[in-house]
């Protein structure tokens, strides 16, 4: 789920969850783990 990383920038566009929509670092976190929040 690398994509996520690369479109950081509109994570709500692909990532649905608003917890992670204003960090777009944690959303590359989450990648490699189930939850890091």
């Amino acid at each position: 789920h690398g994509k996520y990383c690369v479109r950081g920038k509109n994570p709500i566009d692909e990532h649905p969850l608003n917890y992670d929509e204003y960090n777009p670092f944690n959303i590359c976190a989450a990648s490699n783990v189930p939850h890091l929040s």
